[in-house]
């Protein structure tokens, strides 16, 4: 059986790997939370899901892409996975690379059977509306109400906008009949399905390893149109029928939860605190520019050109929103040299 000896190291994207093989869930890189988070499976307004083959247009309409595994490594990233349709039919989301550098691997068409969490992203517009997505909103959102866990359910999020990466699309084609589109695994495990053998596919068997999926149990698991469109009924859109597998104890969200809510409760001033009406920025530019520096993303100095400004008077530093209202109440001592 191919795989690598276990004395072999492991590999940053190993956890990754191992829990999207298991996941039943649509598993993918988020580089603006930092970790590999499950997204829901997209749905028209009236309830239907997107087919497999239709996902890189849905995602291409609003500007959206996904990013492989590669980008645990490289925060820098920009490419998206490929979204291939392989010589049985399928159509699977592999690793931007070739071959196969992170192991990142969807077989779409078998998720579009097992998921069990959908929405209709009303918070991710078409580019043709003209509005664009407050992304900020999403990762404040997210940081406040997600659980400590590997891959939490990411609400509202379902890719990287170009708005964050400039020209930058959703990938498909190129890797028509690839040999190999997933990483080797350690010993004793299953390779990851392949384009050429991908009428064979694995799922997971009550947490015991791997087992053939039949089409008796993919249909069996099956949510019709009708059962997602009554998810979607009363406002409710997400639906989440099982508890995700947790695969060990990492803690995916060091401390962002309480960062958040201080940034939401105080001002954001460093200096002597004197009490105004300032308010924390929670959403437009400055408000995603300060979300990207709590998730340790960081920005251009084109972005911090205008962020933060000196008061002359205490001569510490504010976001350039509060500044305004501190300059009225400061009385620190004013050393600015004429």
């Amino acid at each position: 059986m191919p795989g690598r000896s276990l004395s072999s190291p492991s590999t940053p994207f190993d956890e990754a790997v191992d829990f999207q093989s298991v996941s039943k869930e649509l598993v993918i890189y988020s580089p603006t939370a930092q970790h590999f988070v499950v997204v829901a499976w997209p749905v028209t307004a009236k309830g239907r899901r997107i087919l497999p083959s239709g996902i890189r247009d849905w995602l291409r309409a609003r500007g959206l892409h996904w990013v492989c595994f590669c980008g645990i490594v490289d925060d820098t990233s920009s490419s998206s996975v490929r979204i291939v349709n392989g010589q049985s039919g399928g159509v699977f989301a592999c690793c931007n690379k070739e071959p196969s550098v992170c192991g990142f691997f969807l077989n779409l068409s078998r998720l579009y059977n097992t998921v069990t969490l959908f929405s209709d992203y009303r918070a991710l517009p078409t580019t043709k509306s003209g509005n664009l997505p407050c992304m900020g909103e999403i990762l404040s959102k997210f940081i406040r109400t997600a659980p400590y866990v590997p891959g939490p359910h990411f609400e509202d999020y379902c890719g990287e906008h170009v708005i964050d990466y400039p020209g930058v699309l959703q990938l498909s084609g190129g890797r028509r009949g690839r040999t190999s589109l997933g990483r080797t695994h350690r010993q004793g495990r299953l390779p990851l399905p392949t384009c050429r053998s991908a009428a064979v596919l694995y799922a997971p068997r009550r947490g015991r390893g791997y087992s053939a999926y039949s089409r008796a149990q993919r249909d069996r698991e099956a949510l019709t149109d009708r059962e997602v469109r009554a998810a979607l009924a009363n406002r409710a859109r997400t639906r989440i029928i099982r508890k995700q597998r947790v695969l060990g104890s990492a803690n995916i969200l060091p401390r962002l939860h309480r960062e958040m809510g201080q940034l939401e409760r105080v001002e954001n001033a460093a200096g002597p605190y004197h009490a105004h009406s300032g308010k924390a920025v929670k959403s437009g530019r400055e408000g995603t520019l300060v979300n990207r520096l709590l998730v340790g993303k960081g920005v251009s100095s084109y972005d911090m050109d205008g962020l933060i400004e000196l008061c002359g008077r205490c001569k510490f530093h504010f976001l350039a929103s509060s500044l305004r209202s501190h300059v009225l109440v400061c009385s620190g001592p004013n050393t600015t040299q004429d």
